[in-house]
């Protein structure tokens, strides 16, 4: 297991570096920022033209419509430039302040700019109609034993367009939001597919941990049968479970790792996915907000910057425990 211990303390030595990077590339952000003030003048001065001629016979009117539109424009400039630049000196830092802690794991390599892609969830199966936008991060690839791992913190969502006449309606839904991640079993007997989710959870006020999940659960549909299995009434309570084969789901559910995914569930408090498709076992912590997050146009303090990677660095221990449940269990 990775001491982190040992580690956590070595940040406060990095963040001098990381400190100078986030000077150094806020300068290209601030003078895209700096754009909005073309429009902004260009709106002030169409502005005091019209002001200015307020008395006159003639109204101003396309002279304050012109101040108007550039105004708006000036807001959108603002409001978007250099956004893209913000997330990318995010992960910069993330690189420079977590990489030289986790690059000295003995079994994962951790690739803080990468994740794990559309294929992947789709293969899994668990989320239907599948998503088609995916934004992810923080992907760790490594083994447990002999078995290869890999997991990340991804954003998935689903975009339709319906059109109506010349008009046409754009819809985007977040399907799956947290960490996503898989265990490949090249020697697995388990035959068949087999899905486990969450229950559509009515009484949130005895359910917490479930209750907040009605949104996604409504957005699956999920076309393998649906499978009756003997076991744990607090599993079948919470878990819905679906497959092409019930023999073969009913075996690999059995209690031992029944059990193991309600004590994931009740550590993690979130709802937990689960899927077996072609010999590759697929894990799905839902999550709602972003992990180390700093705010990156101010200066980094240190003791925000040890806290969040604390908490970065214990979560991603208490995932790399859950992997090697699941091992345990699967092989």
């Amino acid at each position: 297991m990775f001491d982190l211990n040992a580690h956590i303390q070595e940040i406060e030595q990095l963040i001098p570096q990381a400190e100078k990077l986030r000077k150094r590339k806020l300068i290209p952000y601030y003078l895209l920022k700096s754009l909005a003030l073309i429009p902004l003048a260009i709106a002030l001065l169409f502005a005091y033209i019209a002001l200015s001629n307020l008395d006159s016979k003639a109204i101003p009117i396309p002279t304050g419509v012109a101040a108007f539109i550039f105004f708006i424009g000036a807001i959108v400039i603002y409001s978007r430039a250099g956004r893209n630049r913000l997330d990318r000196l995010r992960g910069e830092l993330k690189e420079a302040l977590l990489l030289p802690l986790l690059g000295q794991h003995p079994h994962f390599e951790y690739r803080p700019k990468n994740s794990l892609t559309l294929d992947d969830l789709r293969r899994a199966g668990l989320f239907q109609p599948p998503p088609n936008i995916l934004k992810g991060e923080d992907l760790f690839v490594g083994q447990i034993g002999n078995f290869p791992i890999d997991f990340s913190e991804i954003e998935a969502k689903r975009r339709t367009e319906n059109r109506s006449g010349n008009k046409k309606k754009v819809n985007i839904s977040v399907v799956f939001k947290g960490i996503f991640g898989r265990i490949r079993l090249p020697n697995s007997s388990q035959i068949g597919s087999t899905l486990v989710v969450p229950q559509l959870i009515k009484n949130a006020q005895n359910s917490k941990w479930f209750s907040w999940v009605n949104d996604a659960l409504s957005m699956l549909q999920i076309k393998q049968k649906h499978i009756e299995i003997e076991g744990l009434p607090e599993f079948s309570e919470r878990y819905a479970i679906y497959g092409d084969s019930p023999e073969g789901s009913r075996k690999l559910l059995r209690l031992d790792l029944q059990q193991v995914l309600l004590d994931i569930s009740a550590r993690w408090e979130r709802p937990v996915y689960f899927a077996f498709v072609d010999q590759t076992a697929y894990l799905g912590l839902s999550h709602k907000g972003n992990r180390f997050e700093l705010s990156v146009r101010q200066p980094l303090s240190a003791e925000t910057v040890r806290q969040e990677a604390k908490i970065f660095l214990q979560e991603f221990q208490e995932i790399e425990h859950y992997m090697e449940l699941l091992v345990q269990q699967l092989s």
